[in-house]
């Protein structure tokens, strides 16, 4: 049976979210679209708790459990599943509207692109979780991200989750997976979108569109996260000898250059510390009513940017010495 819609969803040990999600699929406007919805969950959620929290009236869906499956390889598994022409990825943490998913297909429709996206905010339940959305939501965290912070229509080089126009990306990749399963982590959307964007494929995001995530619960689960991104940008160079936008260069050249200023001038060092410290400041504007949440806030976008840059430059680190190794090794 083939479909307008397919909703893709892989979890793992994200119940209680997942949970949440199912309830607010259940809520979405899709009578007037043939529309299924598969999971794929790696850890221990059940059909029967599918059942327990979705309403099945519009959707039809179909519950795959692959325990410890990797996340690169479980969305190969549903997107090849999938049967509609767009397909709506979405993961345990996602919170969106009623219309969510009919705006996003009307992106594609409209416009001739291969994946639309909306613009991401983090939201929190707890105290701690709410202080990790609000670092993850600065525009410096994430080196003032398109997608975080356009305030029009726009094209992209990724968005996260979005739509796809099945058809037309089956096109441009030609043969290849939707997603890279060779790497232990690697960015899977970016790195999906950097490829579709190389063979002509456009991205648009959508700032109206509003697509809400809750983040990790802990500043130490929220660093873990930033020393994951940097490993997975590490992988991304790796793999296609680039960097998917020009922030990324910047922030793997900050540490050597401050390296070697301290060398020469520690004043300088200071007054670039200084200048950071500013731009971290002024785009605070939230927080400036409390002096110890802005000064929190800003200390986590240093913790997120000091581990990204830490996994990235680890990974880099080992995968140079493993190659040299594996050369040293064929001489004998």
């Amino acid at each position: 049976m083939k479909y307008d819609i397919s909703i893709l969803i892989t979890t793992y040990n994200d119940n209680d979210l997942l949970d949440l999600l199912l309830k607010n699929i259940s809520q979405l406007n899709l009578r007037n679209y043939k529309t299924e919805l598969i999971i794929l969950d790696a850890g221990e959620y059940t059909k029967k708790r599918v059942l327990q929290n979705l309403d099945r009236k519009f959707i039809d869906f179909i519950f795959l459990s692959k325990k410890n499956l990797g996340r690169e390889k479980s969305l190969n598994v549903i997107f090849n599943l999938a049967k509609g022409r767009y397909l709506i990825r979405l993961d345990a943490r996602t919170k969106i509207c009623k219309d969510y998913v009919l705006r996003l297909v009307d992106l594609l429709k409209s416009h001739d692109v291969v994946c639309a996206g909306g613009m991401l905010k983090s939201i929190g339940k707890s105290s701690y979780q709410k202080r990790v959305a609000s670092i993850m939501n600065h525009p410096f965290s994430f080196g003032f991200a398109p997608f975080r912070i356009s305030k029009e229509l726009t094209y992209v080089n990724s968005v996260y989750l979005g739509a796809y126009d099945k058809k037309k990306c089956e096109i441009l990749l030609n043969g290849e997976k939707w997603f890279e399963e060779n790497y232990p982590v690697i960015s899977e959307d970016s790195e999906l979108n950097y490829r579709l964007i190389k063979e002509g494929g456009k991205i648009i995001c959508d700032p109206l569109l509003e697509v809400q995530h809750y983040p990790r619960e802990s500043i130490k689960k929220y660093k873990d996260l930033c020393i994951n991104y940097g490993k997975a940008r590490a992988y991304f160079l790796i793999k296609h000898k680039k960097f998917s936008a020009p922030r990324q260069l910047v922030a793997i050249l900050l540490p050597p250059l401050l390296i070697c200023i301290s060398f020469f001038s520690l004043n300088i060092s200071i007054i670039l510390f200084t200048f950071y410290f500013f731009i971290s400041l002024i785009y605070s504007k939230p927080y400036k009513t409390n002096i110890k949440e802005t000064f929190l806030i800003i200390l986590g976008v240093l913790i997120g940017h000091a581990s990204w840059i830490y996994g990235l430059y680890i990974t880099l680190i080992k995968e140079i010495f493993m190659t040299f190794f594996k050369k040293i090794l064929k001489l004998f």
